[in-house]
């Protein structure tokens, strides 16, 4: 929500250019898919959930941190919408590779969770998932709408007409804001413990406690 009105009323889109903002989010998951499968042959699923995300947020945020610098094209300029778009069109080239991972990584908490306790939960680790979603659209909203509060934004605001300090805490809330938000949720990824041998040794044992039950 923040994030629209940030197009529309910070950059002065039309509902022309919002739709290429819609079209550039489209091609992610063709690219996603293979390159995942690709890194995966080098990379730990933790450090590819970590570079994902940190590229996802860094990539998103970086048109209204170079906004709020006076480093981005006005308004007016003809490469405004290859600036907002191209870091879009690339950010969701590897956010749905977050997504993968995470279910792929719940999986193999399954597995732990099965030869610690002897049980297999994935029902119960999943809800949790599904879970921790609806909670965070919950609060996302809310943090939107506080935001946009706090800010003072009107509510019959019109294009061209906002207050700097109006337009300023809309950059703010979709550059530093979402950047931190995100940067908090990559120190809680760096606590994942399960790698491939460590997974790959659970799975053993599991297969040695079938046979041999």
């Amino acid at each position: 929500m923040v994030a629209t009105y940030a197009y529309i009323y910070v950059y002065e889109l039309s509902s022309e250019a919002m739709f290429w903002a819609g079209a550039a989010k489209s091609p992610g998951i063709l690219v996603a898919l293979p390159l995942l499968a690709y890194l995966s042959k080098f990379m730990e699923k933790k450090a590819i959930l970590i570079m994902s995300t940190l590229a996802t947020c860094i990539l998103i945020s970086l048109p209204h941190n170079l906004k709020m610098l006076d480093l981005f094209p006005a308004n007016d300029s003809v490469f405004l919408l290859f600036a907002l778009f191209v870091p879009m069109l690339l950010a969701y080239m590897v956010l749905p590779m977050s997504a993968i991972i995470i279910d792929s990584q719940l999986v193999d908490v399954a597995d732990d969770h099965e030869l610690r306790i002897g049980e297999r939960s994935e029902g119960v680790i999943f809800s949790v998932r599904s879970f921790g979603i609806k909670a965070t659209q919950g609060v996302g909203g809310f943090l939107a709408g506080f935001g946009l509060e706090f800010i003072g934004f009107p509510e019959n605001a019109a294009v061209g007409n906002l207050a700097q300090e109006t337009v300023t805490g809309l950059l703010f809330l979709n550059g530093p804001a979402y950047l931190m938000i995100y940067l908090l949720a990559v120190l809680f990824m760096t606590l994942y413990a399960l790698d491939k041998k460590t997974h790959g040794e659970i799975l053993q044992q599991l297969e040695a406690r079938r046979k041999h039950p």
